[in-house]
């Protein structure tokens, strides 16, 4: 979700098929599109991806979309400061509609353009309480890093809502192979390294 032409559909086509228009139209209809992953070698995640419209007259229809919804990342243009005093807004609206235990991820788009505005001060307050990341849909800086981190700290999330329920928590589909558990976790340690390896970078 974020404001009309920050790049909300580039980042998903740069996600799911690796490529990019420069000539891209805005959305006028929220789309679904699929993914699956794996994470280590014995799970593999179905994600479901809504591309959601970011006028202000549509923003009705997509608030349906918040519905039963595991994350939003939520995106704004690094070189238009109005879509980055909208976050607030965005935030606001998944909270009041989205599942309480929704995971939030802010992303900021275009990372490859000369004209980004410094938003420092004012993104540590978002930075402590959401994940963060700067991508380019252009050339795919960062995209599937921020998608996998958000998935990987949905299913930590749910995990951690079904221990606390004595229960499975709400549905995820995940598809299990054959393969040891110590693999999966070398996964998820690698991505951890190269996050922490990035955020080094933006200091």
């Amino acid at each position: 979700i974020g404001d009309i032409a920050v790049g909300k559909t580039s980042v998903i086509a740069r996600y799911i098929t690796n490529t990019f228009n420069e000539d891209h139209i805005s959305s006028i209809a929220c789309e679904l599109k699929e993914k699956t992953i794996r994470i280590g070698m014995d799970i593999e995640v179905n994600l479901q991806i809504w591309d959601t419209v970011g006028e202000e007259r549509f923003m009705a229809v997509t608030k349906q979309y918040y519905n039963n919804a595991h994350g939003a990342m939520i995106v704004y243009d690094l070189a238009n400061k109005s879509s980055f005093i909208q976050l607030n807004k965005w935030i606001k609206d998944v909270i009041n509609n989205a599942p309480k235990n929704i995971v939030i991820m802010i992303v900021g788009n275009k990372c490859d353009l000369p004209n980004k505005i410094d938003f420092s001060n004012e993104l540590n307050q978002f930075k402590q309480n959401y994940m963060y990341y700067e991508v380019s849909a252009k050339n795919g800086t960062n995209i599937s890093l921020a998608f996998e981190e958000l998935a990987l700290k949905i299913i930590e999330k749910q995990k951690e809502k079904g221990n606390e329920d004595n229960g499975p928590g709400d549905s995820i589909p995940l598809k299990k192979n054959s393969g040891k558990q110590k693999e999966k976790k070398i996964m998820i340690i690698k991505i951890k390294k190269k996050k922490k390896k990035l955020l080094q970078l933006y200091k």
